[in-house]
């Protein structure tokens, strides 16, 4: 198998000439631009072809004159993420780690006045969408919780830095981590998209986000 590509924020997708087609790379998953007599049409592999996945096309048309690319955007609303081990903190604790978070491939056009319009968003991997008594309609992943920074793998997803606090005087068990992204959060470092960090401080038996505090990437958290 390749090597994953590091990921990248914003791709720009050259155009080829009518009757051609240009192929990429984005972490560990494929995109194939091809040219017709009409217009475009967009195949995205959410793995590498070479291993036998199949992808989802979709046809463009475009103006002249812009710019194609493929963004890699979080979330729009605030994600759920339910640890797929257990995190437990004695009284007192305090915790340091990363998670991971889900990002959709999204394909914009950029037109003369420099404007950026997102044309179609590929579902982001392992989001689920589920019904909460309480909160409503919700967005839900799972992800590990890695001590150090997670080796680059090719999986599109936003690396979070967290730190948990626990004051009370009881364990507590983290149920998940309530995190929403926007786009300028995330920063290509590292092979890979890393988020800012999230602070949570434990109030009854859930999580509530404690101040944001600047990380130097590159040291551990």
């Amino acid at each position: 198998m390749d090597a994953p590509v590091p990921l990248a924020r914003r791709t720009v997708l050259p155009r080829p000439p009518r009757g051609s087609a240009s192929r990429w790379s984005c972490g560990a998953c494929d995109g194939l631009l091809e040219a017709g007599r009409g217009g475009y049409a967009f195949l995205w592999s959410d793995g590498r072809w070479s291993d036998g996945r199949t992808g989802q096309r979709v046809h463009l048309g475009v103006p002249p004159d812009g710019e194609l690319a493929l963004v890699l955007a979080p979330p729009r609303s605030p994600v759920r993420v339910v640890l797929r081990e257990p995190v437990v903190l004695a009284p007192g604790a305090r915790l340091r780690g990363y998670v991971g978070v889900p990002l959709a491939p999204t394909l914009t056009w950029t037109d003369g006045d420099g404007v950026e319009h997102a044309l179609h968003a590929f579902a982001a991997g392992d989001l689920a969408s589920e019904w909460d008594e309480r909160s409503g309609h919700v967005q839900v992943t799972t992800s590990p919780w890695f001590q150090r920074f997670p080796v680059r793998v090719g999986e599109l997803r936003a690396i979070v830095p967290v730190r948990i606090r626990h004051a009370g005087r009881a364990p507590f068990e983290t149920p998940f981590l309530p995190i929403g992204l926007a786009p300028a959060d995330l920063t290509a470092a590292r092979g890979a998209l890393i988020a800012r960090p999230w602070s949570f401080q434990t109030v009854g038996d859930g999580l509530a986000e404690r101040r944001r505090q600047p990380l130097a990437w590159g040291t551990s958290v």
